[in-house]
């Protein structure tokens, strides 16, 4: 039986001034950490330094073994102002921060302003809501819905820490203001109904159409907080994360199967929960068990400081409207000497992302003259070859070419997700039958990016190739069950009708 996992997921709210020569900014790295960040040294450190304690917290508290990790370190981009952040991600004037999967890493952009008044956002909280989204994303069995994950989330980002003694579950006031009216309280069915997607509409108890984003925080928050406090609600929680993560059961059907009741009937505890006006604090006391921790700092030369926010733009993706500039802005610190394999990375990224495989092959070439076994250079190798073409139309020679490209990837770090799927879709883009390898080799890119749908699509077409039909099936439905967006939930659908069609799934 799988072990049900408590972690986490994200909140959201930000800042903004365009990057000034005077701006320091730091770079902190701890074992599972890098901490990019224009706010003061003895914040940065602080705070590094207690997102290991946090690490650590978790793996303790939920019987995680942390201590191998073949993952990448988490690199957080933390911005002293909340507008700098909202301005320079594009965010929205609701958002804190947010939680972003690379196939090669995560990245996670925040603020690190506190609010002015109590019931504020503070800046601390918000980094560790999102590294419980890595935590729980990265090393749980399961998925979990977004009440869960962003109540969880919620639950232990006021953590707080005196040497190594951890105090968790102290309310996260900023959510009081939703809470504290009860008529505008969303229906919780509206809450547990929003698996994979936030609900943007929903209606109160009164039925009364709202806005059910807020509620969704801080009544899933609320939630999650009353099960804790309840030790015979520890079981029929498992039973619901576990209903959860099988194909083709409801939302509904998985929540009174594993509770027992009906929606009216939780909510009317939950309510009496609220107005009680008591909620449990939990304290912990690592001193005998905690490490210490190491932490190195360094303040960014100047050319590297002005790079920052092309660089966490080019990171999350959001590239398209200012392309050149990023170019440029690469190239310069490659000229001053900043961080060269990184800046050639990105700059072969970009060229890619224009059409110029050539040029992203020439960056690569740079950095294997200096660093021969560098998986990312190897692997830019591979996708410059292949862009624009149909490797299932290489012809033998092309083909043979190609393959050694992947596999010189792949040998050179065999964690690394994108020569992982390379060589996983070798099987897929060709006639040759599927080696148990390769689905070995795309389960692990799976279980490194679970949040990457390509590793998620490559694992289950390369099961449905090899004849696994019953396990292609069963994925291919979560997917489709645990997909938010309507038109890609319609896309999936579409793609693999004929695998459950089979079956009769759908």
């Amino acid at each position: 039986m799988k072990q049900f996992i408590l972690v986490i997921l994200t909140i959201i709210l930000f800042t903004t001034n365009p990057l000034q020569a005077k701006d320091k900014w730091l770079e902190l790295t701890s074992e599972h950490f890098i901490l990019r960040t224009n706010a003061k040294a003895e914040k940065a450190r602080k705070t590094i330094e207690d997102l290991e304690k946090f690490r650590f917290t978790l793996g303790a508290l939920t019987g995680l073994d942390l201590s191998v990790d073949n993952r990448p370190p988490l690199t957080i981009y933390a911005f002293k102002k909340r507008r700098d952040f909202q301005k320079q991600l594009k965010t929205n004037k609701n958002v804190a921060g947010f939680y972003y999967q690379r196939p090669d890493r995560a990245i996670s952009p925040l603020s690190f302003e506190d609010g002015k008044e109590i019931w504020q956002l503070k800046g601390l909280e918000v980094i560790f809501h999102e590294y419980s989204h890595h935590i729980l994303h990265h090393y749980s069995p399961f998925k979990y819905p977004k009440w869960y994950d962003e109540g969880f989330g919620e639950y232990l980002s006021t953590i707080t820490f005196d040497g190594k003694i951890a105090t968790i579950a102290e309310p996260p006031v900023h959510r009081f203001l939703s809470l504290h009216d009860t008529k505008f309280w969303v229906r919780i069915e509206d809450i547990i109904r929003a698996r994979a997607a936030y609900p943007e509409k929903g209606r109160t108890r009164r039925g009364r159409k709202i806005d059910a984003k807020d509620g969704l925080y801080a009544q899933g928050w609320l939630l999650t907080h009353y099960l804790f406090s309840k030790p015979e609600y520890k079981e029929p929680l498992n039973a619901y994360m576990r209903a959860l993560n099988e194909p083709n059961i409801s939302d509904d059907q998985a929540f009174q199967t594993a509770f027992g009741k009906s929606y009216k009937e939780m909510e009317s505890e939950l309510l009496a929960y609220w107005k009680k006006g008591s909620l449990s604090v939990l304290g912990y006391d690592f001193s005998k068990r905690m490490p210490d921790f190491k932490v190195t700092m360094r303040e960014m030369p100047e050319a590297e400081a002005k790079i920052q926010y092309d660089e966490v733009r080019h990171l999350t993706g959001n590239r398209a409207k200012k392309f050149k500039e990023a170019q440029k802005s690469f190239e310069a610190a490659l000229k001053a000497g900043i961080r060269p394999d990184d800046m050639r990375l990105y700059l072969a990224e970009l060229a890619l992302y224009n059409d110029q495989p050539d040029i992203a092959r020439e960056y690569a070439n740079a950095i294997l003259q200096t660093k021969p076994d560098y998986a990312p250079a190897l692997q830019m190798l591979s996708s410059a070859f292949a862009h624009g073409k149909n490797p299932l139309r290489f012809k033998d020679q092309e083909l043979s070419e190609y393959r050694a490209l992947v596999t010189n990837a792949l040998r050179a770090d065999k964690y690394y997700v994108p020569a992982l799927l390379d060589y996983a879709n070798l099987f897929l883009h060709s006639d040759a039958d599927v080696r148990p390898n390769a689905i070995e080799v795309a389960a692990l890119a799976r279980k490194l990016a679970p949040d990457s749908f390509p590793a998620t699509s490559t694992h289950i077409n390369l099961l449905w190739k090899s004849g696994n039909l019953d396990q292609a099936r069963r994925e291919a439905q979560l997917l489709i069950d645990w997909t938010g967006n309507p038109d890609y939930k319609k896309q999936n659908r579409e793609t693999y009708r004929p695998l459950l069609e089979a079956s009769g799934n759908e």
